[in-house]
């Protein structure tokens, strides 16, 4: 276990009373008290991380042609929060820009009609808030696999948000459900349930259709044996969780690209 909690702005959400609002389970605070009490990082698709660099790569050659001056993948820090920053525009009065991408055709009309993911949005608020600026962009791109598995991009949708003198959240000049405090609510219980060791209620996603958090959340089977009763204490509740799951292994852009 870790010396201190912490939270990194990866697994960032907004939370209304118990309930956090999340569309995948690394934001929720079960998941959280399971990976930082013991430092687990559990294995990615290796062609995430390919296609995110490959996105970075592209915006980067936009800003680079523009002229405009940037920071990539500046480091942040403040107490216990911590992440990087895709890109931070550093004209005054400076913009935080955080990259998603996807491949997925199901995914392609979501994009393409402006739907975001909510932990997303949660994620680039909270490096807005930690370099204290008002403007940021939350950009999707989609990418497509050719027949010689090379990746094409293919376009943009682009969030504009803002944060006003009251804390709301806006995006693209409509004010949205969400504020600055029920991001740091979550941030507060993030915290606490690593301090207090408490398992806490799951989590829900805003946009139903999307599903469950849950879903293809390692952690399920032994969240259904708690909720059911059939584990009652905390640690067991973590012992539980982390049997059988594969840890993160390290496999750089380069390794993939060239199997």
């Amino acid at each position: 276990m870790k010396d201190k909690p912490w939270i990194r702005g990866s697994a960032s959400a907004f939370m209304w009373g118990r309930t956090v609002y999340t569309k995948y389970s690394g934001s929720c605070l079960r998941s959280i008290l399971i990976k930082n009490t013991t430092n687990l990082r559990t294995d990615i698709d290796p062609s995430h991380q390919v296609r995110g660099a490959f996105n970075e790569e592209e915006y980067e050659r936009h800003l680079q042609q523009s002229g405009i001056p940037y920071v990539r993948e500046e480091e942040v820090v403040d107490g216990p929060l911590s992440g990087h920053i895709d890109f931070f525009l550093t004209d005054e009065p400076g913009e935080v820009i955080e990259l998603k991408s996807s491949q997925s055709k199901s995914r392609k009309s979501d994009i393409k009609t402006g739907k975001y993911v909510v932990e997303n949005l949660a994620q680039a608020v909270n490096y807005m808030v930690m370099k204290k600026v008002v403007n940021g962009r939350l950009i999707y791109s989609f990418w497509e696999q050719e027949a010689d598995n090379t990746l094409t991009y293919k376009f943009n949708y682009v969030h504009k948000i803002k944060l006003d003198d009251f804390g709301r959240v806006w995006l693209n000049g409509v004010v949205t459900q969400w504020t600055v405090y029920d991001l740091k609510a979550h941030q507060f219980y993030a915290l606490k349930v690593q301090e207090e060791m408490l398992v806490w209620d799951r989590p829900h996603n805003w946009d139903l259709m999307w599903g469950s958090p849950c879903t293809f959340c390692s952690f399920a089977k032994t969240c259904d044996k708690y909720d059911a009763g059939e584990i009652t204490d905390t640690q067991d509740f973590i012992d539980s969780a982390i049997r059988g799951v594969v840890p993160l292994s390290i496999t750089t852009v380069e390794e993939v690209i060239n199997e």
